[in-house]
């Protein structure tokens, strides 16, 4: 449903999911963090494993993530991270 929505709006995003070949989202990575036409990155919490968040501006948890540890990891290295501007 949310891939729908902002497809059709015209925004611009990739993917970071355990499904890609690794090839795959070492690009879409790099596509996101250096193209500011690419927006949004639509990830797994597999995806979301080791990643450095501190170029986002914006996360959004559409659904809790099983682990725990893992969700508050999401949640402090953004919250902790200084703004870029």
């Amino acid at each position: 449903m949310v891939v729908v929505v902002q497809v059709s709006n015209g925004v611009r995003l990739v993917k970071l999911i355990s499904s890609l070949p690794p090839v795959q989202k070492a690009a879409n990575l790099t596509a996101f963090s250096t193209d500011p036409a690419v927006s949004v990155l639509l990830m797994d919490s597999v995806g979301a494993v080791g990643l450095d968040l501190s170029f986002v501006s914006y996360v959004f948890l559409m659904e809790p993530i099983a682990d725990r540890s893992l969700e508050e990891q999401v949640r402090v290295s953004v919250v902790t991270t200084p703004m870029h501007g």
